[in-house]
């Protein structure tokens, strides 16, 4: 029985055994808490859901001062600009800005629809190109307010930022230093916090790509940049594709490839030669830009040719024109192609890439599909020309990052160490359809980087050649992306072949405030050594991590200096993973909560243990049971009684008849009179038994006869 004042006490420990017994359980097993890999955090959602915003509502902003008669006199960055108008969508919502010394809405934000790509068309050719001054900051800020003043739920904003020059404000709004201060800490943070993502042009050399990258990356925006205004065509093509993500299906060999899922589709051609081109539906009929076929629109450009088809027939369409070799089609479908990889990555970094397919806003798990359904994916750089770095397939099986096999997500880790832009290209392939998407993103630089360099010793001069003597040092370099971090702590460790840890103490560089170094007669000893520096910071109240690369470095034993000073080395003891805690340990814990319960409910039990009265036959007893009596009273008397003692079970005891308190008053009377007969009905019993145990033997029964005869004689 519980004590009622501690009945939630007991139960709660109760809670605490039944829980430790399945995790001990789990613990044998090898299954531990935090196994596994790591959840993604910084890629999005695992489930990849369905992007709720796949609406746009941009401004156009761009550069209309007079340089621009200069770098593109003959407007090419209109035909740019006017290919963006080709692959927007109904329920996107374009605005046009241009900038010089002043910022000017062309055009308000207003919803597209394709009877308005016209309208669309001249105010873009409205865009000035006169101005005295550049000023970026009056135009960002001119179109961000535009955004914030009509925002709405389902769409993303963007600001797509066109320019040839330089960040040149009127020398009456003040210091371009502070401006660009401004600029970069205060209003794009800002932007960014609202969820305005600028993307960023620069095209001729006069562009000041240095501030238009920062504008970009400062809110997870994308920067492009044309060489020449031949290239800016391109160069909007690849923002839309980082705005829209829209779901593509490539340019191959034999054409594109239609399927029954596809609503509409929008053919980009690139047409370099400017030739004239057709296209051929898969059941054989010829359009060209004076014959279209019904619900088909045809832009064409001089660099470029756009088609769009509603309700296009299923099947290859080809392409009829010399030296087409690059294009995409972009499909409006009910299946759809999603992945969550980031516009931005840090170099060396270990990224998760996953990939699925929807229908509609189901996601697509059917073993079925994903069985005859390829996924691959490879990565390019763009700032330079070079072959794909990267070419590999997606797995569902469980390896490589996939968190769940067979669940529908295709994934694989992805790791790039050279700074820089690149191009991902993912695509789904199974035998009825195709789906690719196509995303830029920048590998930034770490935030710290790691590396061995000679520093000339003055205290080892010759002076006879003038020449001196070097010492090798461990230089630690912070970016300056991390310099803007709260509360950094930079470390140096060396890990040595035996397996132990040195902590090297590090000192700021002499003039540089973001480089620490350290010289290798830190090194404990002779031999070699892995050695890694780490970064740790806060920014906006989370904690930020980067870490070098490892490396590599012997040191061997030289003649030492004594002048030089001593450097203390701080040991590190020896990293040893943490396996699950020991089966043993929690079998221990488990038999102590059962014993402590046990204890605790048998005290419980005797405290509240009522005293039992036991009801005696009246009658003369032997001497011998007045003794187990008497004993007996004895133990009724005590406050505690352990109910298993081996007495209670003992053959020559009687049992009592009742359990219940001793009665009192009217209640004891009636018991008392009961008494008598009871003492009756026992002697009654005690004859019937010695009558048995007389019949069990016939011959001890005669003796006993006769004993009794001579007894009862000698008494006469």
């Amino acid at each position: 029985m519980f004590i009622p004042g501690r009945r939630p006490h007991l139960l709660f420990l109760l809670l605490l055994l039944l829980c430790g017994i399945p995790y001990a359980a789990a613990q044998e097993e090898g299954v531990s808490a935090g196994e596994g890999d790591p959840p993604i955090a910084e890629s999005g959602d695992a489930q990849l859901t369905v992007n709720d915003k796949d609406r746009v509502d941009a401004v156009l902003l761009l550069d209309a001062s007079a340089s621009m008669r200069i770098t593109d006199p003959e407007r090419l960055r209109d035909e740019g600009a006017k290919l963006l108008l080709q692959f927007l969508k109904v329920g996107d919502r374009l605005a046009v800005v241009e900038f010089a010394k002043e910022a000017r809405v062309i055009r308000e934000l207003t919803e597209y629809e394709p009877i308005k790509a016209k309208m669309f068309a001249e105010d873009i050719e409205k865009v000035g190109n006169s101005g005295l001054y550049t000023d970026i900051v009056a135009g960002i800020q001119k179109a961000a307010e535009i955004l914030q003043k009509d925002k709405r739920k389902e769409a993303r904003r963007v600001i797509i930022l066109l320019s040839d020059g330089k960040f040149d404000p009127s020398p009456e709004k003040g210091d371009v230093k502070i401006l660009t201060g401004g600029l970069l800490y205060q209003l794009l943070p800002e932007l960014k916090q609202d969820e305005i993502v600028v993307h960023t042009l620069g095209f001729s050399e006069e562009a000041d790509r240095d501030i238009l990258e920062q504008i970009s990356h400062a809110t997870e925006g994308a920067h492009t940049y044309a060489e020449t205004p031949q290239e800016i065509g391109e160069s909007f093509t690849k923002l839309f594709l980082i705005v829209k993500k829209p779901q593509m299906v490539p340019l191959g060999s034999k054409g594109f490839k239609v399927d029954g899922d596809v609503r509409e589709a929008t053919f980009y051609i690139n047409n370099e030669d400017n030739v004239e081109i057709s296209l051929q539906s898969p059941s054989g009929s010829v359009y060209t830009p004076e014959e279209l076929g019904l619900g088909m629109r045809w832009y064409r450009g001089q660099k470029f040719d756009v088609i769009t088809l509603d309700e296009p027939e299923v099947g290859m369409w080809q392409v009829r024109g010399p030296s087409i070799q690059e294009g995409f089609a972009t499909v409006l479908t009910e299946l759809k192609l999603l992945t969550d990889w980031p516009s931005m990555v840090l170099a060396g970094e270990k990224k998760l890439l996953q990939a699925r397919l929807y229908e509609e806003d189901r996601p697509v798990v059917l073993p079925e599909m994903s069985s005859v359904t390829k996924y691959a994916y490879q990565i390019t750089p763009t700032d330079k020309i070079s072959e794909p770095i990267v070419r590999k397939l997606l797995n569902d099986n469980g390896e490589d990052g996939d968190r769940h096999k067979d669940d529908g997500i295709f994934s694989s880790y992805v790791e790039i160490e050279k700074p820089g832009e690149y191009k991902l290209q993912l695509i789904a392939r199974s035998p009825t359809f195709e789906r690719t998407q196509t995303f830029p993103f920048r590998v930034k630089p770490r935030l710290v980087t790691l590396e061995v360099v000679q520093v000339e010793d003055l205290t080892k001069k010759d002076v006879a050649t003038g020449s001196s003597a070097t010492i090798d040092y461990f230089r630690v370099a912070v970016s300056s992306e991390a310099a803007g971090l709260k509360q950094i702590n930079i470390s140096l460790r060396a890990k040595s072949k035996s397996g132990k840890i040195y902590a090297l103490p590090l000192k700021a560089s002499t003039g540089q405030s973001l480089r620490y170094e350290v010289p290798v007669s830190a090194l404990p000893e002779e031999g070699v050594y892995e050695l890694q520096a780490t970064l740790t910071g806060m920014k906006r109240k989370k904690e930020v991590h980067g870490s070098s690369e490892v490396l590599e470095y012997e040191k061997v034993t030289t003649e030492l200096d004594e002048s030089m000073p001593a450097v203390e080395v701080v040991v590190v003891e020896q990293e040893e993973e943490e396996g699950p805690p020991s089966p043993i340990l929690w079998t221990l814990i488990v038999l102590v909560f059962n014993g402590a319960l046990g204890g605790m409910t048998f005290l419980n039990m005797q405290k509240n243990q009522k005293k039992t009265s036991f009801d005696v036959p009246v009658y003369e007893p032997s001497e011998e049971l007045v003794s187990i009596l008497s004993s007996l009273e004895e133990k009724s008397a005590l406050t505690d009684v352990d109910i298993n003692d081996p007495m209670f079970t003992g053959s020559d005891v009687v049992t009592p008849p009742s359990t219940s308190p001793e009665p009192s008053g009217e209640a004891g009377e009636e018991d008392a009179d009961q008494e008598e007969p009871q003492a009756a009905d026992s002697e009654e019993k005690e004859e019937q038994e010695e009558e048995e145990e007389d019949e069990g033997d016939p011959e001890e029964s005669q003796a006993g006869e006769e004993e009794e005869e001579d007894e009862e004689e000698k008494q006469e």
